[in-house]
């Protein structure tokens, strides 16, 4: 949803949970995908790559043990497309 958070909807409980920010970026999701249980997320604008690990407790950030971790961005081509 934008600005660009993750979320977590439980249909058993009808409970909407909003997980907070998952890129430097405001924009929105464009492409996702999975891996041995992580999400990996590529946000618009910039081709910011985030990844989530559902099991670890919350808390956003660029360090190495953040949970969604932004990662940056997926090439430089994407931040500035003149070059």
């Amino acid at each position: 949803m934008l600005p660009l958070r993750l979320f977590v909807y439980d249909p058993e409980k009808d409970n909407l949970a909003n997980l907070g920010r998952a890129s430097l970026w405001p924009g929105e999701v464009y492409s996702l995908g999975s891996l041995d249980g992580k999400l990996y997320l590529c946000s618009y604008p910039g081709a910011r790559l985030s990844v989530y690990d559902p099991k670890r407790p919350l808390r956003f950030g660029e360090e190495e043990d953040a949970n969604p971790r932004d990662l940056g961005p997926w090439e430089k081509t994407s931040i500035d497309p003149g070059r």
